[in-house]
C-alpha cells in the first residue's frame, strides 16, 4: 500500500483505544476518554444453548496497527486476536486492505461459540454496537452460487451462518455480510448482507498470537 492511500485510512478510522482491563467510551477532540470494564462473564444463553466463556482483554499479544493515533480495540479468544476498527468512509475492499495493515485478515466466522463470542465483545462495549462492520464474507464473483469467507484464497464455503431472519436479501455477486451489534439478544440477532460498495468499518483477526 503506498503512503497516500495508508493514510487515508488511518485518517477515517475513528476508533476506540485498546487498553487492558478498559474500555473506550467517548472520543473527544482526539482525547480517549475511558471507564474501567470489570465484566468477567457473559449473559446465560437460553437453557437450550451453551454458555461460553467470556474473552479477556489482552491488547499487549494483540497485532499493532503502524500509525495509527487512536490504536484499535482488540480482544484475546481461543489462541486468536479480534480487532474492532469503526470508520463511515470504507467499502468492502478498503476493510480487507485495513486489516492487513495490522497482518491480520478479515473476520471469517466459522462457529457458533465464535459468533456468539463476537457479538458479546461487541454489545457489552460502548461505541462498537449500533455501527455497522464488514466480514469476510461475501457472495462469490467467481460463478459458484454461494456465500463463503473471502478473506485469503481458496476461499472457504459458509458452513456456519446466522442470518438475520428473512436474510440473506440478496445472494448475487456484490454483496456482502455485515453485521451490527445492538442490545438485543444474540437469538434475536442476525447477519445482513450489504452491498460491498458500502461504507462500514471492519471485525480483523489474526490466525494466531503468542
Amino acid at each position: 500500500m503506498n503512503k497516500n492511500l495508508f493514510k487515508f485510512f488511518v485518517s477515517t478510522f475513528t476508533i476506540g483505544i485498546c487498553c487492558a482491563g478498559r474500555i473506550p467510551s467517548q472520543v473527544n477532540d482526539g482525547i480517549i476518554l475511558s471507564e474501567t470494564f470489570e465484566s468477567t462473564t457473559i449473559p446465560t444463553s437460553p437453557t437450550t444453548r451453551t454458555t461460553w466463556p467470556a474473552t479477556t482483554l489482552r491488547p499487549k499479544e494483540c497485532p499493532f496497527f503502524e500509525d495509527n493515533p487512536y490504536g484499535v480495540l482488540c480482544f484475546y479468544w481461543g489462541g486468536q486476536c479480534y480487532c474492532y476498527a469503526k470508520t463511515s468512509s470504507t467499502d468492502w475492499d478498503g476493510a480487507k486492505e485495513f486489516c492487513r495493515t495490522g497482518n491480520m485478515t478479515l473476520l471469517n466466522v466459522e462457529t457458533e461459540e465464535e459468533d456468539y463470542t463476537i457479538f458479546i465483545n461487541g454489545k457489552y462495549n460502548p461505541g462498537l454496537y449500533y455501527v455497522d462492520y464488514w466480514t469476510a464474507g461475501r457472495y462469490s464473483q467467481e460463478g459458484k452460487n454461494q456465500w463463503e469467507w473471502a478473506s485469503t484464497q481458496p476461499y472457504i464455503p459458509m458452513n456456519y451462518t446466522h442470518w438475520y431472519e428473512g436474510g440473506p436479501t440478496s445472494s448475487e455477486p456484490g454483496s456482502c455480510v455485515n453485521f451490527r451489534f445492538s442490545y438485543t439478544d444474540f437469538y434475536q440477532w442476525g447477519w445482513s448482507d450489504y452491498p460491498c460498495s458500502n461504507y462500514a468499518g471492519a471485525i480483523c483477526e489474526s490466525d494466531s498470537v503468542i
